[in-house]
């Protein structure tokens, strides 16, 4: 369980830094 909650962990973090990414890109694209 505690390996499942690691690895939940670190693709939320994952997924997030992926939006982040793509509002950068589209915020560069749009300037």
């Amino acid at each position: 369980m505690a390996d499942k909650k690691i690895v939940c962990l670190g693709g939320g973090i994952g997924t997030v830094n992926l939006i982040k990414g793509f509002k950068g890109r589209f915020d560069e694209i749009s300037v």
